[in-house]
C-alpha cells in the first residue's frame, strides 16, 4: 500500500506542470522556463578528466613535433644545408 502512496504523490506533482491551451498562453515564460532548465541541465560530452587528458596528449605531442626542425632529414632531391652546425 506504501507503493500505491508514492504513485500518487508523483501523479500529483505532475498535475502542476500541465499547461492549459487557450489563448492566455505566455509564451515568453514558457521559454524562459525551458532556457532555466537547459542551463541546469548536466553538459552532454567528454567528461572533464577526458578532455584533461586530451589536452595533455595534444601538449605532448606539439612539444614532439617541434624537434622535427632540428633534425637534417637527408633528401636527395633537396640541396638544403644542415640547420645545425656539427664541430667535431
Amino acid at each position: 500500500m506504501n507503493e500505491k502512496d508514492e504513485a500518487d504523490e508523483f501523479e500529483d506533482d505532475d498535475s502542476e506542470d500541465i499547461v492549459e491551451t487557450g489563448d492566455d498562453v505566455d509564451i515568453d515564460h514558457i521559454f524562459r522556463d525551458m532556457e532555466k532548465r537547459k542551463k541546469g541541465a548536466v553538459k552532454v560530452g567528454d567528461p572533464a578528466w577526458r578532455r584533461l587528458e586530451k589536452y595533455r596528449e595534444e601538449r605532448h605531442t606539439k612539444e614532439l613535433v617541434s624537434d622535427f626542425d632540428d633534425y637534417d632529414i637527408d633528401d636527395p632531391e633537396s640541396n638544403h644545408k644542415s640547420r645545425r652546425q656539427h664541430t667535431g
